[in-house]
């Protein structure tokens, strides 16, 4: 938030420091409006229609409508840019930076399609990173990006837009490919053609406080597909999105692990992963997030085949439906790892191991019908049942102050989906939900008496499992792998822990995150008074 003052600021200083170039009053076209500006100058459109297509051509300059200078919103559907389904409605491709400005504008009817990867309503191309901000960009079509495209390495700041109703094969609202990573915050992808977002070929953009809904895709990911590239998106809905194959509300396909934070992810539907998809060696990792009434044939609310692996921390997944797998679907040598979590209520089951080697690892959640586990449980969560958070748990929720009791490394948000600080009372609770009203003390009677090593679980393996340990007191502890050579592998705890039950997840990668072959290893426990070694056997 602090970075989208800051940006408001710069555009109102640098608007009352620019020479000013009005339209139509000096200049009787936008583009003309262009054409005789230099760098820091302002281009100030009144409200009106203009049918253009406009270049920037690496002009470091502001285009404003009326709502620069008010603030008033009014002037963004009064003023309006029309590409006349001739070409992108607004281009820029020499380079221009965050001091190239778009602002105040209603963008239509660009036609992108003069070039299979050509944006329809705005194109940033080859190190263009303008800031695009209080936007409505509706009805653009494209090959690729009907409403934004950002291609090679094109860093837009994208503020405070809605696109709707544009099209394209992939990327309707928005599109990002070969190394581009905008920013995107506070904007609306609502019935795009072409899916919501689109990210191809390393492209990590960073998507904050947004809405994805009501958008398709034929292929794969309705509400956001990535394809190499892995996305940061925190404070995100994505709902009623539809895909035809693969992912619903989000597709993700070789070697792609976005990090989704505080997400609700709800009513999209697909043939495999009506919540989300996962296939090549895709490892997103899932943190505090809703998955409610998706629907699909294999995982209505996850679907994870072919090599895939999910870390799933502190979600609730309830109401979901399929033919297999309501909860989770996996199959084909995938490895859901699932801690802290809920899975309750879905059809036909929670979860469904498919064809291939594949498993789920649990711990410390509230599985209906039961699953193997530390720390899991099989009884009635207790929602609210009603509100905004109808999945916020009762005050006498077996959920509540259960989770596992070590939360170090599970990178949790600062708040969870209803606002309320995620640790609350001592120990957090399962699901996506802190309960606010129950205090618990640590007690002293679950303290153990003496430190202990236990056997991993699952032994045999594949790739992930978990070691637990305990101590009675506050200790300096390292926890590390070593090979059948004596070699360290990898150090999965070096740091001071309190006394009590902790645990560890080792994925069968070493230190620089290489996968590691098949055999036996072993796991050390030292906490400097203590030392124990025990033996694991990872298969594939």
């Amino acid at each position: 938030m602090k970075q989208i003052f800051i940006i408001a600021f710069l555009l109102f200083f640098t608007f009352i420091n620019a020479t000013i170039i009005n339209i139509p009053a000096d200049q009787p076209t936008i583009q003309e409006g262009i054409n005789v500006a230099v760098n820091g100058d302002t281009v100030l459109v009144q409200p009106d229609t203009y049918y253009e297509n406009i270049n920037y051509n690496g002009k470091l300059i502001v285009i404003g409508s009326l709502f620069l200078t008010t603030q008033n919103t009014t002037y963004i559907s009064q003023t309006i840019i029309d590409g006349n389904n001739i070409d992108s409605v607004v281009i820029f491709e020499g380079g221009e930076d965050s001091t190239a400005v778009l602002t105040g504008f209603t963008i239509r009817n660009g036609n992108g399609s003069s070039q299979p990867y050509k944006g329809g309503g705005i194109f940033c191309v080859e190190y263009s990173s303008p800031i695009l901000s209080n936007l409505v960009i509706t009805n653009n079509a494209a090959q690729y990006g009907g409403g934004i495209y950002c291609k090679s390495n094109s860093n837009p700041k994208i503020i405070n837009v809605t696109a709707s109703n544009n099209s394209s094969y992939l990327g309707g609202g928005i599109y990002c490919r070969s190394d581009s990573n905008p920013y995107i915050f506070n904007v609306t992808l609502d019935d795009n053609y072409g899916g919501g977002l689109g990210c191809d070929w390393n492209c990590n953009p960073v998507i904050q406080d947004a809405i994805i809904t009501n958008n398709y895709n034929g292929y794969g990911g309705g509400g956001v597909e990535c394809y190499e590239s892995s996305p940061n998106l925190t404070n995100v809905t994505i709902t009623g999105n539809i895909a035809g194959t693969y992912g619903g509300g989000i597709f993700c396909d070789e070697y792609s692990s976005p990090i989704l934070t505080n997400l609700t992810i709800s009513y999209n539907s697909a043939d495999l992963g009506g919540g989300i998809y996962c296939e090549n060696d895709s490892e997103p990792t899932i943190i505090n997030a809703l998955i409610t009434n998706n629907s699909a044939d294999y995982g209505g609310g996850i679907c994870c085949c072919t090599s895939s692996s999910l870390n799933l921390v502190n979600n609730t997944i309830s109401d979901n439906s399929a033919t297999l797998g309501g909860g989770i679907y996996s199959s084909t040598s995938s490895y859901p790892v699932v801690t802290n979590s809920i899975l309750w209520d879905n059809y036909p089951e929670e979860i469904h191991l498919g064809s291939g080697y594949c498993s789920v690892l649990a711990i410390y959640s509230n599985i209906e019908g039961g699953w193997e586990g530390t720390g899991n449980i099989d009884e009635d969560p207790l929602f609210v049942g009603y509100g905004n958070f109808p999945f916020s748990l009762l005050d006498d929720s077996p959920c509540v102050n259960t989770a596992i009791p070590d939360t170090t490394g599970l990178n949790l948000p600062e708040y969870d989906l209803a606002g309320n600080p995620r640790i609350f009372g001592g120990r957090i609770e399962m699901g996506a939900y802190e309960n606010q009203n129950v205090v618990v003390s640590i007690d002293e009677n679950s303290i153990p008496l003496v430190t202990n090593l236990n056997q991993n679980y699952p032994n045999p393996f594949n790739p992930v499992t978990t070691i637990s340990y305990q101590l009675p007191e506050e200790s300096e502890v390292e926890l590390s792998v070593y090979n059948i050579k004596g070699q360290k592998v990898k150090t999965l705890v070096n740091e001071t822990k309190p006394a009590g039950e902790h645990s560890a997840i080792w994925n069968g990668k070493d230190s620089n995150g290489n996968q590691v072959s098949s055999g036996i290893y072993f796991y050390k426990l030292n906490t400097g008074y203590y030392q124990k070694v025990k033996k694991m056997l990872l298969l594939k």
